[in-house]
């Protein structure tokens, strides 16, 4: 695990910080931090998964 040395603040609106804290109590996530991190690394995968470049099938290759 890398070593958290960045401490980045934000302004949330009293939803979102409801969102956050209705998918913590849920998830049994232990603190609001820890929620906002898996919530964004799940983004950020899905975001790098639907940038990445389709991957070629065997079917339609040829040597």
């Amino acid at each position: 695990m890398e070593k958290r040395i960045v401490k980045l603040q934000l302004l949330l609106t009293d939803s979102e910080l409801r969102k956050i804290d209705d998918y913590r109590y849920e998830n049994r996530v232990p603190s609001r931090s820890a929620a906002v991190r898996v919530l964004l690394e799940q983004s950020l995968t899905r975001w790098e998964e639907s940038a990445a470049p389709p991957e070629k099938s065997e079917e339609g290759e040829r040597d």
